[in-house]
C-alpha cells in the first residue's frame, strides 16, 4: 500500500541502522478520517528497541515523514502514533494501483495452467457443512490465480470408485427393497451406506462382500456397473444446486473411475524400477527408504483391487500429460495428509518429472462432542 511513501520511509529506518533496519514500515487505514489518511505505530515497535519514549521516536520520524513526496502532512497522536495525510495526487495514484488490482488480467492463454482440486465430493453421499471448506478455499485459490491471469483447471474429483461402492452395492441389495437406482434419493443412499456399516460391526463378512462387490466392478461386472453409474447421476444432480448456491465452478468431474485402465501401466513400471514390490500376503506395496519415516504403502491389494494411491498415481501422470501445468494443487483436509506424502514420495521413486505439486491443508470440523462421519451418519448437511 502507498508504495512510494513506504519506500521512503522504510529508507528512514535503514539509516537509524542497528535493529531497525530490519523493522518493517506498515501502515494501517484510521478509524476516524480525522486522523488522517493512513497511521503507522512503528514508532511504539523501535522504542522498545531504542529504549527510548515512544513520543520521542514518533516526534523524529514524524518530522522526516513529513518531507517526502506525497505527504501533505504528518503528526503524532496519543503514545507515538503517527497519523499521515496524503495530496491528492498522492490519493489518485492509489486510487490507480488499486483499481488495477482489482481489474481481472487478460488470461495468459499459453501459460502453462495450475490445476486445483477441490469440493471432490464422494457419489452417494450428500454434501455436509464439512464440504464448505474445500469448496470455499479451493474456489478462492482458482478465483486468483484467474484473477491475475493464470490459466486454471478447477476439478471436481469425484470420488466414484472403491470398496465404499462396493459396501453401498450390497447395502442395496440387502435392504434397497427393489428401489429403482435411478430414482432413489441421496438421503436414502446416505441411509443404506450408514446400515451396512451398523450390520458389518455384528456381521463382519459383510465387508467381505463389499470388497467382492467392488472387484466385480472393477472386472466390469454389468449390473453392478449400471446401479454404480445410476448413483453417480443421483448424486450429481441432488448436489447441483448447492454448488451453484456457493458460487462453485468446475472445469472437470473427472473422478477416480476415469483411471480404472491407466493404472496397469503404472503398476508395470513400479515393479520393473524396483519400487512396488510384494509384501504381505502378496500384496504390492511401496517402502519409502531412509531418512524417510513414512510407512509401507499398498499400490495393489492382496485380492488385486486397487485403491487410492494407484488411482491417484494415475491420476498424476493424465494430468501431466493432458495439460503440461505449472502446478497441481489438492485441496484437502489435514486427514489426508499421510496419503499425499506417500503419494508424492512415490512419484519421486519413480523418478517423474513433476511440476509444482502441493497439499493445501486445512482443519477438520467437527460437533462438541463428536467427529463427523458419513458411515456413522454423523454429518450436517449442508443445505441445511
Amino acid at each position: 500500500m502507498f508504495e512510494t511513501v513506504t519506500s521512503e520511509a522504510q529508507k528512514l529506518l535503514k539509516k537509524m541502522g542497528g535493529e531497525a533496519e530490519n523493522v518493517a514500515w506498515k501502515w494501517e487505514k484510521p478509524d476516524d478520517v480525522n486522523h488522517g489518511d493512513i497511521t503507522t505505530t512503528v514508532a511504539l515497535q523501535l522504542a522498545r528497541m531504542l529504549k527510548k519514549s515512544p513520543r520521542d521516536v514518533a516526534d523524529e520520524l514524524a518530522a522526516k515523514v513529513a518531507k517526502i513526496s506525497g505527504v501533505e502532512k504528518c503528526e503524532v497522536a496519543g503514545a507515538g502514533y503517527i497519523n499521515v495525510w496524503l495530496t491528492p495526487h498522492a490519493l489518485l495514484e492509489e486510487l490507480a494501483v488499486t483499481r488495477k488490482a482489482c481489474t481481472p488480467a487478460v488470461t495468459r492463454k499459453k501459460s502453462a495452467p495450475v490445476i486445483v482440486e477441490y469440493c471432490s465430493l464422494n457419489i452417494a453421499k450428500p454434501l455436509g457443512v464439512h464440504h464448505i471448506l474445500t469448496t470455499m478455499i479451493g474456489q478462492v485459490i482458482a478465483n486468483l490465480y484467474a484473477h491475475e491471469g493464470t490459466p486454471v483447471v478447477r476439478w471436481n474429483y469425484l470420488g466414484d470408485w472403491g470398496t465404499q461402492f462396493g459396501k453401498l452395492f450390497v447395502a442395496f441389495e440387502k435392504w434397497g427393497k427393489g428401489a429403482d437406482p435411478e430414482k432413489i434419493s441421496l438421503n436414502e443412499l446416505l441411509a443404506l451406506y450408514v446400515k451396512f456399516h451398523e450390520e458389518a460391526e455384528k456381521d463382519p463378512e459383510l465387508e467381505v462382500l463389499g470388497q467382492a462387490a467392488f472387484k466385480r466392478l472393477e472386472d466390469g461386472d454389468k449390473e453392478v456397473r449400471r446401479v454404480w453409474q445410476a448413483f453417480i447421476d443421483v448424486t450429481k444432480h441432488a448436489v447441483a444446486p448447492v454448488l451453484e448456491r456457493l458460487s462453485a465452478r468446475f472445469d472437470t468431474d473427472l473422478g477416480e473411475s476415469h483411471y480404472d485402465s491407466a493404472m496397469a501401466p503404472i503398476i508395470e513400471e513400479g515393479k520393473k524400477k524396483g519400487v512396488f514390490t510384494t509384501g504381505e500376503k502378496g500384496a504390492l506395496i511401496v517402502e519409502f527408504p531412509p531418512p524417510s519415516t513414512l510407512p509401507p504403502a499398498v499400490v495393489l491389494k492382496s485380492d488385486g483391487g486397487t485403491n487410492y494411491l494407484t488411482r491417484d498415481l494415475a491420476l498424476v501422470v493424465d494430468r501431466i500429460a493432458r495439460y503440461h501445468p505449472s502446478a497441481i494443487l489438492h485441496v484437502v483436509g489435514v486427514e489426508q495428509t499421510l496419503h499425499f506424502q506417500q503419494l508424492m514420495a512415490t512419484a519421486k521413486l519413480l523418478n517423474w518429472e513433476l511440476p509444482v505439486w502441493e497439499h493445501i491443508i486445512f482443519g477438520r470440523m467437527r460437533f462438541a462432542d463428536q467427529s463427523m462421519s458419513t458411515r456413522k451418519g454423523t454429518i450436517l448437511h449442508l443445505e441445511e
